[in-house]
């Protein structure tokens, strides 16, 4: 763990790679590497929790007591940034997604491990209560944004918060079919929205992603069928293990009706090129073409 989340309750700011306390103009934190000026969020977060991102992309790497400390010791950090400047908005806003995509992990990982025994009902309370508390944290995330024009990354924020029914669900151990259509309904009302999105340029890269969920969902028929999830914000990171980073993750039912990870899926709205044949083995490479089609182009290779 960071010294960043043993420093004293205050209020914080984002200042070049650098938490500060705005009154002292003491460095409380600074990054061990720089990033690209779009990075420097994520880069802050990676270097303050190293336990979180530099464990394997795949869904369920960490155990479930630990995704609910990585989330309570950022949830913590998170109130204490209460800068008005955009930076500090943005990275109080990631926290609390970091925080959210831990705990969702957490009550997949929990129900994992009793789905298909007799302790299937056991602590189900604790499962629902950790998407609940989850879905707290991204309306944070959401609403530390209210006041920036950031429509393509506030949008990916609702998106996942609108995944809660599916979560619950998935750690109740059966998904209905009233909940797939209505997780339809909502993706499909998310791709109208990002035509009238001002992000022109991410907002394109989301619909990619939005029109593979949609094709995904469609195609769900039962148990049987693959379930589409939004990658962790580990697993969406490129900081470590970049040719394992994925937009999707999917996870399926096996025979004794345990939830068992399949490949991940990583999303191009352009052209596939050679570098990304070479850099994304360790997820399917996806590529949503003019039009709105969805074509597998590259299955991971082992």
């Amino acid at each position: 763990m960071s010294d960043l989340f043993l420093a004293p309750n205050r209020t914080l700011k984002l200042d070049d790679h650098r938490i500060i306390d705005p009154v002292s103009g003491e460095v409380v934190f600074r990054a061990k590497r720089r990033a690209p000026k779009n990075d420097r969020y994520y880069r802050v977060l990676a270097d303050a929790n190293p336990d979180y991102f530099q464990a394997p992309k795949m869904l369920g790497a960490l155990g479930s007591s630990h995704l609910v400390t990585i989330a309570e010791r950022n949830i913590d950090f998170a109130s204490t940034i209460d800068g008005d400047d955009y930076e500090s908005h943005i990275l109080q806003s990631e926290t609390y997604e970091l925080a959210a995509s831990a705990l969702q992990e957490a009550a997949f990982v929990e129900a994992r491990a009793v789905l298909g025994t007799s302790e299937v009902n056991d602590h189900v309370d604790s499962r629902i209560e950790m998407i609940d508390r989850a879905n707290e944290a991204l309306d944070q995330a959401i609403e530390a944004l209210s006041s920036q024009p950031m429509t393509t990354l506030e949008q990916r924020l609702m998106i996942k918060r609108d995944f809660e029914n599916i979560y619950k669900d998935i750690v109740c151990g059966e998904i209905t079919m009233t909940t797939v259509k209505e997780l339809r309904n909502t993706l499909n009302i998310h791709l109208y929205r990002t035509f009238n999105n001002t992000d022109s340029i991410h907002a394109r890269g989301l619909g990619g992603e939005i029109r593979t969920f949609i094709d995904l969902w469609d195609s769900y028929e039962g148990e049987e069928s693959p379930v589409a999830l939004p990658a962790t914000v580990r697993g969406d990171s490129g900081f470590f293990y970049r040719s394992d980073t994925h937009d999707i993750d999917r996870i399926s039912k096996n025979e004794q009706g345990n939830w068992q990870v399949q490949t991940p899926v990583e999303v191009k709205r352009r052209r596939i090129a050679g570098w990304m044949l070479q850099r994304y083995t360790g997820s399917d490479l996806v590529q949503v073409r003019t039009g709105g089609a969805v074509q597998l182009v590259q299955s991971a290779k082992k």
